[in-house]
This record gives structure tokens, C-alpha cells and sequence, in this order.
């Protein structure tokens, strides 16, 4: 696992990448170029735009996962005191 200090420089870059990531794909999710034609199947059985939308499945459980590793407070270090 992944061990980070809560005020580590790097975790605001990694949440804004994050973030950044997540709103790209949102953009990308729409698939708007691929409505109303026809398409070759993919290895004989799958279309362009399932193709597609199984690798934006992908890429946004590999978010999920990225998140999980480099975001998720460590529940073994106690929470920090406000001053």
C-alpha cells in the first residue's frame, strides 16, 4: 500500500489529476460521432461504440481504483486536530 503523509506537497497534484482525469471523461463518455451508422463488428461480434464504451469502463475503474490508492485517508494515522 501506498503510505503518504496527510500534508504531502504531491496530494494536491495527484487530486487535481485526478479530478482533471475524471472531467475528460466525462467529456469522452458522450459518444456522438457514432450515432446513426453502421460500423464493421470488432472480433466479429462486438461494434465500435460498445468497444468504446467498454474502454471508458475501464479507464473509470482504473479512476476508482487510483483514487482508492493515492486519496483514501490512511485509517491508521489518527485524523488531524483543528488549531
Amino acid at each position: 500500500m501506498v503510505n503518504k503523509s496527510s500534508g504531502s506537497p504531491g496530494k494536491a497534484g495527484t487530486l487535481a489529476s485526478i479530478i482533471a482525469a475524471i472531467l475528460l471523461m466525462c467529456v469522452f463518455r458522450v459518444d456522438w460521432w457514432w450515432w446513426g451508422t453502421s460500423q464493421p463488428l470488432v472480433f466479429g461480434w462486438l461494434t465500435w461504440p460498445m468497444l468504446y464504451q467498454l474502454l471508458i469502463f475501464a479507464v473509470g475503474w482504473l479512476l476508482v481504483v487510483l483514487t482508492v490508492i493515492y486519496l483514501w485517508p490512511d485509517p491508521e494515522t489518527p485524523p488531524r486536530k483543528r488549531e
